[in-house]
């Protein structure tokens, strides 16, 4: 080749744009209301998701909770999700003000990795906590051993362990990890291997919704049962029986929750697993988008639902922000304190005196609020 032919093919590649690396791209260089509704949506799901999330994981923590009700599984489970709106969603975040890839190959691979595992995750997470709920209300006298702390933790890991079992074929050719176009996002290539997507559709989705329907309906027909028992001994009037139909209430309470969940978990991805198991190349972008970003959107509903739908949750939000303001303006009033003390070392006696006297009053002052935690300890037996 000559060198005037070697000038020109040097300067056509450095005119190529992104856009013309990237030819299938239907989004790529196209700004305006739709690039910026979809950014605003997408921040508002980072920010909504990653705090709500984190407020059911340190609420239950602070209710010292874990180990009740199975709520270690909806840690985990929220732990899941943080993954989704705290590492992967901010990705798609770029890709969409990008318009196109913004990451490289190897933590692109990694973003689709990440995100395929933790939704079958999510949904492993609602299989063991309906089995949970299960095992409580319809065999209660092998849950304590059943769900003991050792083997509670050992199905906490075996959910990850399972879900990586599934999500692992990416790696080794069956299928594999690519920039979806349509979806604006790095993922698992649902157009590279049919049979993988029928796989991993069929374990991860219709297996687990299938068990979790059979758990929710021997739950709500043994809870109907129990709850006729509850309104015939309503005239009795005992201790026990009034015992016995608070914990009833708590457990229907729960029960609808979860439920909710589940029900919205189905809504979020069964769009998008039918479409990856009957026709992913021929769907339209837009289309396909739509059921994608819905998936994703799962990830940020749940905490909306333990609070709106279930009494115990709503109060451990309450007393965790009140929890989080009264360290706050402890932290203030010490902080301002001991700046005093030091910036006058010859009247460090009284300084100290006066700080004692603040600490005093603001002890009193915040007793209501910092106290708060005695509450918590007791609020679910009221």
């Amino acid at each position: 080749m000559s060198a005037g032919n070697l000038s020109i093919v040097t300067n056509n590649t450095m005119n190529l744009t992104m856009c013309d690396l990237q030819p299938n791209n239907p989004y790529c260089g196209i700004y305006g209301p739709q690039r910026v509704v979809e950014a605003v949506y997408m921040t508002l799901l980072v920010v909504i998701g990653t705090i709500g999330n984190l407020m059911v994981i340190f609420s239950i923590m602070l209710e010292k909770r874990i180990h009740k009700n199975g709520n270690i599984f909806i840690i985990n489970l929220a732990v899941a999700d943080i993954f989704v709106t705290g590492f992967f969603l901010p990705t798609v975040l770029a890709n969409v003000i990008y318009t196109g890839n913004s990451l490289n190959k190897t933590a692109c691979d990694v973003a689709g990795y990440v995100i395929t595992l933790t939704c079958v995750c999510s949904v492993s997470n609602l299989t063991v906590i309906a089995v949970n709920r299960y095992w409580a209300v319809v065999k209660n006298k092998t849950y304590a051993k059943m769900f003991s702390k050792r083997r509670v933790y050992i199905m906490v890991l075996l959910v990850w362990v399972w879900s990586n079992l599934l999500v692992i074929p990416t790696l080794f050719g069956w299928s594999g990890l690519t920039y979806d176009e349509k979806m604006m996002e790095c993922a698992w290539d649902d157009m590279k291997n049919r049979s993988y997507n029928i796989f991993l559709v069929v374990c991860a989705i219709f297996v687990p919704v299938g068990v979790i329907v059979f758990c929710y309906y021997n739950l709500y027909k043994s809870v109907q049962s129990r709850g006729a028992w509850a309104r015939s001994a309503t005239s009795v009037g005992s201790r026990s029986n009034d015992r016995q139909r608070r914990s009833l209430q708590r457990e229907v309470s729960l029960l609808k929750t979860l439920a909710m969940t589940v029900v919205l978990f189905v809504v979020c991805w069964t769009p998008y697993g039918f479409v990856v198991v009957f026709d992913p190349l021929e769907l339209p972008h837009y289309l396909k988008q739509i059921v994608a970003w819905m998936g994703l959107s799962n990830s940020v509903v749940n905490f909306i639902i333990y609070g709106t739908m279930n009494p115990v949750f709503r109060k451990g939000y309450k007393h965790l922000i009140i929890f989080v303001l009264c360290c706050k303006r402890r932290q203030k009033g010490r902080k301002g304190t001991t700046e005093d003390s030091l910036s006058h070392p010859i009247r460090k006696q009284n300084s100290l005196e006066q700080s004692n006297n603040k600490k005093t009053n603001l002890s009193q002052t915040m007793t209501p609020v910092c106290n708060s935690r005695k509450e918590i300890q007791s609020f679910i037996q009221t």
